[in-house]
C-alpha cells in the first residue's frame, strides 16, 4: 500500500472513499514511516497540506471502523464508496442523460471491447489476489461432486507470484467456506452468478486446498444438489470470464 501510495497508484476499487482517492491524487504531499515492531508494524502518514491531513484522518477512521466492523463494515463501505457511483466509480444510472443516440458497433468495436474486459479482469484480479494474472493461469473444473479452482506459475523458477498464490488460495478457501465471496465480486465488477447460493449453503459445501508442484488448488465439494448447481454455474462463469478455455462439461474428479 505503502508503495501504491508513492507512485499515486489508485487501484479504484469499489470500497474506495473520497479520503483515499485524495491521498491518492495528494501522494506527493504525503510522508510515510514505517517502524516494525515484535507485534507487527506501526506506518505513521503525515504532511503539511491542510486537504491532505484531513484526508488521512479521515482514512484512519475509516480502517479503524473496518477493522471492528470486519465485513459487515466492508459491504457497508462498498455500498457507500462505489456501488453509488457503479462498482467502479461509474456514475448511476439518474446520471445518464436523457437523451442518448443509439449506435451500432461493428464487430472491431466490440472486440475491442471484450479485450478491455478482459485487461479490466487481469488488473483487478492482480489487486485482489495479489499475483500478477499474466504470469499465472488459471483452470476451473467442474466435476459431479463440485469442482476445482486451480492456479499455477507460468515459470516454476517465479518464486514471487508461486508464494503469492499459495498465499491467496487458502485464504479464498477458508473465505469461501464462511459464505464470503467478496473477492470474486471485486475482481469481475459484478455479482457473480451462484455466490449468492453459495454463501446460503455454505454449511453444504467443503473447500479444501491443496499444494500442487506450480501453485495450489481449492477442491470444492457437494452432495447436495442445490448447492452443486451453484458451485458449476460459479465455475462456468469463472471460466468464461478469464477466458481459460476450459471445459464447462462435468467429469469425474
Amino acid at each position: 500500500m505503502d508503495q501504491r501510495v508513492s507512485a499515486g497508484n489508485d487501484p479504484g476499487l469499489p470500497m474506495e472513499s473520497p479520503a483515499l482517492h485524495s491521498i491518492f491524487r495528494n501522494a506527493d504531499k504525503v510522508q510515510t514511516s514505517i517502524q516494525t515492531t515484535t507485534n507487527g508494524v506501526i506506518v505513521v502518514q503525515t504532511s503539511t497540506d491542510p486537504e491532505t491531513v484531513a484526508a488521512l484522518q479521515e482514512h484512519a477512521s475509516e480502517v479503524s471502523d473496518l477493522v471492528k466492523g470486519g465485513m459487515a463494515a466492508m459491504r457497508a463501505a462498498m455500498m457507500k464508496n462505489g456501488m453509488r457511483h457503479g462498482m467502479m466509480g461509474n456514475p448511476p444510472k439518474s446520471e445518464t442523460p436523457a437523451a442518448v443516440t443509439p449506435h451500432v458497433q461493428d464487430r472491431d468495436s466490440i472486440s475491442q471491447s471484450h479485450d478491455q474486459h478482459h485487461a479490466d479482469v487481469n488488473r483487478r484480479g492482480e489487486q485482489v489476489m495479489g499475483f500478477d494474472q499474466e504470469r499465472t493461469t488459471h483452470h476451473f473444473y467442474l466435476y459431479s461432486d463440485g469442482g476445482a479452482i486451480d492456479v499455477a506459475v507460468n515459470d516454476a523458477a517465479d518464486k514471487t507470484n508461486l508464494d503469492a498464490i499459495r498465499a491467496h488460495l487458502p485464504h479464498i478457501a477458508m473465505l469461501f467456506s464462511k459464505g464470503n465471496f467478496e473477492a470474486p465480486m471485486l475482481v469481475h465488477d459484478t455479482n457473480v452468478p451462484g455466490t449468492g447460493e453459495m454463501a446460503k449453503l455454505k454449511d453444504r459445501i467443503t473447500y479444501r486446498y491443496a499444494e500442487t508442484p506450480k501453485g495450489g488448488r481449492v477442491n470444492i465439494i457437494t452432495t447436495d444438489a442445490e448447492a452443486l448447481a451453484a458451485v458449476h454455474a460459479f465455475l462456468k462463469f469463472q471460466i468464461t470470464d478469464h477466458k481459460t478455455g476450459d471445459s464447462p462439461e462435468v467429469r469425474k474428479r
